[in-house]
């Protein structure tokens, strides 16, 4: 794997998904039932969206419940959220 850009974040994510297709990349809030979506382009990398962010932080026992689902949709760049 290669390193193409870094950015600096507040957010804390768990888990990537790329973009089949696309330069973005979704990442699974580790503190809410969020996920957040970068984009690539011109060298960089930059925030492009938010799912969830005014979402309340997971409590000690309600993480599996809240922990959201997601896909890429195959005909456009835009995230499917199953929960």
């Amino acid at each position: 794997m290669e390193i193409l850009t870094q950015i600096r974040s507040d957010a804390v994510v768990e888990r990537l998904l790329c973009h089949p297709h696309l330069a973005l990349v979704a990442g699974w809030d580790a503190d809410r039932p969020a996920i957040r979506i970068w984009e690539f382009g011109d060298g960089q990398l930059r925030e492009f969206a938010t799912v969830g962010a005014d979402c309340a932080v997971y409590g000690d026992d309600d993480r599996f419940e809240r922990t959201p689902s997601a896909t890429w949709l195959k005909i456009q760049a835009a995230m499917n959220q199953l929960t």
